[in-house]
């Protein structure tokens, strides 16, 4: 939900008019983007047996941090050949509201839509009990 909310904050930055509209969705969005944060690291320590869990924990630090770098480069490319900002927040909150909707879903195949998340399809390392 965060994400989806936060895709709309990103809209606003774009169409914003005044520089008081345009720090309030940054800011709304800054504050909404910690607790996606949070939300991965849940989702993704849901997802692996406790085996690999710290690993891939790490991998989806890592993966937020590439896209830290290389998201500001793609977006001054994007500026330098002529694309509009406006333009540019619009097709980023796309992106988002987007990505929201994969990770939405991949939460509800963790088991975080209020269901056990214990279920006989779950693989566990060799050796760990329920």
């Amino acid at each position: 939900m965060d994400y989806c909310i936060g895709a709309l904050f990103i809209g606003l930055i774009g169409a914003a008019e005044f520089v008081v509209c345009m720090m309030l969705g940054v800011c709304l969005r800054r504050h909404l983007q910690r607790g996606c944060a949070m939300s991965i690291t849940a989702i993704v320590a849901r997802l692996y047996p406790a085996a690999a869990r710290g690993t891939a924990v790490g991998w989806s630090f890592s993966v937020g941090r590439l896209g830290g770098l290389v998201g500001p480069v793609l977006a001054g490319f994007l500026l330098s050949f002529g694309m509009g900002f406006q333009t540019l927040m619009i097709l980023m909150g796309a992106l988002v509201a987007c990505l929201g909707h994969r990770i939405f879903a991949l939460s509800m195949t963790a088991g975080l839509n209020g269901h056990s998340a214990e279920s006989p399809s779950v693989a566990r390392s060799p050796g760990e009990t329920a």
